[in-house]
């Protein structure tokens, strides 16, 4: 088989551009560049197209979170914003002239600090002070448009902060009323109340006084963002839709919240009531009670004087001055005028307070440094801790030892208008014209010849005069202070000179009704009863002597029908005289005197207070024995002129 020869390569074809049956050839062309700026703003429209495109749609959601922000902020159910619900129900109320019940269950602090919030319109007058100034209301102060912003307890930070709130929500008053409480000049922390506010009083001294405290302003966004929380937005519309249309309304736990409009007189409720102007009208029985029912409260209240506040008080703080005083002119500078008030104790307190004023040293300065003050600064004052510093007071005109009622009220304020117009005028009266009593011995406290104190009997009555009054107007059982043998043998006489068989307190005797402070037991304590002091310990005799009288016992003078005792003597309460005993003419016995058995006192004899003259000891004429002393049995006391 032959080999096909190799082949031979065809010569290259030349293809032809654009000939027929040729595909169409591309045209070259010269590219043109872009303008930088045009791109910029391709750019930039591309955005703003994106940009509208999200924000429309964001648009259309934020009606939905606007009125879930609006929602939450207004129910509130948890009291971020618009305060606990309970408070804010009370001030709605009020806000609606309503009196509200319960009061004694209200947080009365938010209810003034959300008063100060609610409050569409600025009130002429408001009220400061602890629950001493919750009887001020529109009547007695003699303004429509007064608000009582007092709270129990009241502390000076109380005091303050209220009215600064007021004030931070632009509604400064016209006129601040401020009753003022004694340890509001008191420094130590027995002074404040653990309900106060005291981040708020914190805030005002620093940012309005200009007084360093630790006050940091707080950071407010995390509670905001509550707002925006669905979790609380979806709580905030199941309690609306709870309460919407009820009476009442529910507190987180689902439990009734009782704060309603007062139904009825609001004067025969059974209940205390927080009235609309934010005064407080106490339960029917309350302010109905007798006079020794009203009494024996004020007795009680001796033994928890110190207590309120007061733990300690020897002297007035110069800091709580200094804050008393620019309190005072911040008030001034916001346009108020500021007027005091000394809501008075009822006479038996301060009775009793008068028998150990070392023991309420800065209680008794407090009255006299205000009245200098306000003289000083021409601020008008009405009051007095006093009782006895105020016209025609009566115990019927307070409901216990610390409250003075609307009747007494009215006997020592004249009312807001007559004293604008007397502060105007230049006609108030002096304050330094009023002298509180600050111990027995305080020549205030002595009263007017052929009158009493209300204490002890005047020593124009001759001393069976005394007896004799007190032994035939006793128609209750005596006490007796004291059950040892000087106190049974003291009452063997008393039943057999016709007062009846006693009864004893004593710390240590089983059968004793009480111990020796329990003289202020409402079962022990009737106004008049004739109580005694059988105790050798002569301070403590003359001590409690004092403190009966204080608390409305007679202290009367016991002589027994074997004992002699010239009828020109003069012998104070508390004075006892046993058998064989002499008291000569002209001589002088001082409170709580004891002349035991055969013991002679001649005449013109001086005793002081509490002398226990021992059996057969000797007072000769004309001589003194110290107060709280001693005469031993077989002792003698010589006249003066045989010493020299």
């Amino acid at each position: 088989m032959a080999k096909s020869p190799t082949p031979i390569p065809a010569p290259p074809v030349k293809i032809h551009r654009g000939a027929p049956g040729s595909a169409p050839a591309r045209q070259r062309t010269c590219r043109k560049k872009v303008n930088p700026f045009v791109l910029f703003l391709r750019g930039l429209a591309r955005r703003l197209y994106f940009g509208i495109k999200t924000a429309f749609k964001f648009l259309l959601f934020v009606p939905v979170l606007v009125f879930m922000v609006a929602f939450s902020y207004n129910v509130d159910r948890s009291g971020l914003f618009q305060g606990a619900l309970a408070p804010r129900r009370i001030v709605d109320l009020m806000l609606q002239g309503y009196d509200v019940t319960n009061f004694e269950q209200m947080d009365e602090r938010q209810v003034v600090q959300l008063y100060a919030q609610d409050v569409p319109e600025t009130p002429e007058a408001i009220g400061i002070g602890s629950s001493r100034v919750l009887q001020f209301n529109r009547e007695n102060t003699g303004v429509e448009s007064f608000f009582n912003m007092g709270v129990t307890g009241a502390d000076v930070r109380d005091n303050m902060t209220s009215y600064y709130k007021m004030v931070t929500y632009g509604k400064a008053p016209k006129v601040l009323l401020w009753s003022i409480d004694p340890w509001v000049f008191y420094g130590s922390e027995a002074a404040f109340d653990a309900r106060a506010d005291a981040d708020l009083y914190n805030e005002f001294l620093t940012k309005v006084l200009n007084v360093p405290t630790d006050y940091e302003e707080p950071d407010k966004v995390e509670l905001w963002k509550a707002l925006a929380d669905p979790a609380y937005f979806q709580g905030n519309v199941d309690y609306y839709i709870k309460n919407r249309g009820q009476a009442t309304v529910t507190d987180d736990e689902g439990n009734t919240i009782e704060f309603n409009p007062v139904e009825g007189d609001p004067y025969n409720q059974t209940t205390t009531i927080k009235r609309s102007d934010g005064s407080v009208l106490y339960d029917v029985a309350f302010r109905n009670q007798t006079e020794d029912q009203i009494r024996t409260l004020a007795a009680e209240a001796c033994m928890s004087f110190n207590s309120v506040h007061m733990e300690g008080f020897d002297e007035l703080s110069q800091t709580q001055i200094q804050a008393f005083d620019s309190f005072v002119r911040y008030a001034q500078s916001q346009g108020t005028t500021v007027i005091l008030v000394l809501s008075p104790w009822h006479p038996y307190l301060y009775g009793y307070l008068l028998t150990e004023p070392e023991d309420h040293k800065g209680f008794f300065q407090v009255e006299n440094w205000l009245r200098q003050y306000c003289a000083d600064n021409n601020v008008p004052i009405y009051g007095s801790y006093d009782p006895a510093c105020i016209e025609g007071l009566q115990e019927t005109d307070f409901f216990d030892g610390l409250h003075c009622g609307g009747t007494g009220i009215a006997r020592f304020f004249p009312g807001i208008p007559q004293a604008l117009s007397d502060l105007q005028n230049g006609t108030l009266a002096n304050p330094l014209d009023v002298h509180p009593r600050t111990s027995l011995e305080d020549p205030n406290a002595q009263p007017a010849e052929g009158e009493t104190t209300g204490l002890y009997d005047t020593d124009k009555l001759s001393v069976y005069d005394k007896y004799a009054m007190f032994l035939h107007g006793n128609t209750k059982r005596p006490l007796i202070l004291g059950r040892g043998g000087f106190g049974t043998q003291l009452n063997d006489w008393l039943m057999d000179e016709g007062w009846g068989s006693a009864d004893f307190l004593d710390d240590n005797v089983p059968d004793a009704v009480g111990g020796l402070r329990d003289y202020v037991d409402p079962a022990i304590l009737k106004r008049g009863r004739p109580a005694f002091v059988a105790l050798g310990d002569n301070k403590l005799r003359v001590e409690l002597l004092q403190k009966l009288a204080a608390a409305g016992y007679s202290t009367p003078v016991f002589i027994s029908d074997a004992a002699s005792v010239s009828p020109s003597a003069v012998l104070e309460p508390g004075c006892i005289i046993l058998p064989q005993a002499y008291v000569g003419a002209d001589a002088h016995l001082g409170v709580g005197c004891i002349v035991n058995a055969g013991a002679i006192v001649d005449h013109n004899a001086h005793l002081g207070r509490g002398v226990h003259v021992a059996p057969g000891g000797i007072v000769k004429a004309s001589a003194e024995v110290a107060e709280f002393g001693k005469v031993d049995s077989g002792e003698i006391v010589r006249s003066p002129w045989e010493n020299q």
